[in-house]
C-alpha cells in the first residue's frame, strides 16, 4: 500500500483449481475485530478492481455529457456508463449549466455548437463561478480549427477533442487520465 501501515487484511485462495475463483478475504475493522467475506470473482475482473465493489467503497465519478446530437449522446453516455462512471446528460448550453451547478460533477464533456447557448458560452460561465471553476472541461465538437481549439483552451477547457479524429475509446481513456 506504499505506506508504513500495516495492510488492512489479508486474501487467501480457498478453492481449488477451477474456472471461479473464491477467495477468503479478512480484514481488520475500527475494534480490531477480524471479519472474514468470501468472494467469488470472475476471471475477466480483477482482484483490486472488484473489492471496492463488493464493500462499498469505490465512489463513480460523475460526468456531465452535454450533446446535442440523441444518437451520439445516447453512444457516449452507454460508453462512459460501461468504463463505469455516472453520467448525467443536457441536450443544450442552458440545460447543461444547470445540470452542472446542481450536480457538482467530477468533469463535464461538452459540445461547441448547441442550442440556447453554445459551449463557449458555458465554459465561460463555468470558469467565472466560484463553485464550479474547478471542474475540468473536455470540448467534444467537429470544430477542428485552430482558432477554436485556442479559444477553448484560453477559456479554461483542459482538453479539445474533434469527433471526427477519436474513437469512443480514446474519448474515455482522456476522460480517465483527467480524472
Amino acid at each position: 500500500f506504499g505506506s508504513n501501515l500495516p495492510p488492512p487484511g489479508t486474501l487467501r485462495r480457498i478453492s481449488k483449481k477451477t474456472r471461479e475463483p473464491r477467495f477468503l478475504l479478512t480484514f481488520r475493522s475500527n475494534r480490531s475485530r477480524l471479519k472474514a467475506k468470501k468472494l467469488s470473482l470472475k476471471r475477466r475482473r480483477g482482484i483490486l478492481e472488484t473489492m471496492p465493489r463488493i464493500f462499498g467503497t469505490a465512489k463513480k465519478a460523475k460526468i456531465v455529457l452535454v450533446e446535442d446530437d440523441e444518437v451520439l449522446a445516447r453512444v457516449v453516455k452507454k460508453e462512459l456508463e460501461l468504463a463505469d462512471f455516472e453520467v448525467w446528460q443536457a441536450s443544450n448550453g442552458q440545460e447543461g449549466l444547470s445540470v452542472v451547478r446542481s450536480v457538482h460533477p467530477d468533469l463535464v464533456l461538452m459540445d461547441i455548437i448547441m442550442p440556447v447557448m453554445d459551449g463557449f458560452a458555458v465554459l465561460e460561465a463555468l470558469k467565472n463561478a466560484p463553485t464550479t471553476r474547478s471542474i475540468p472541461v473536455i470540448m467534444l465538437t467537429m470544430l477542428g480549427k485552430d482558432d477554436d481549439i485556442t479559444k477553448a483552451l484560453r477559456l479554461g477547457a483542459n482538453d479539445y477533442i474533434v469527433k471526427s479524429q477519436h474513437a469512443l475509446v480514446e474519448i474515455v481513456d482522456k476522460v480517465k487520465k483527467i480524472i
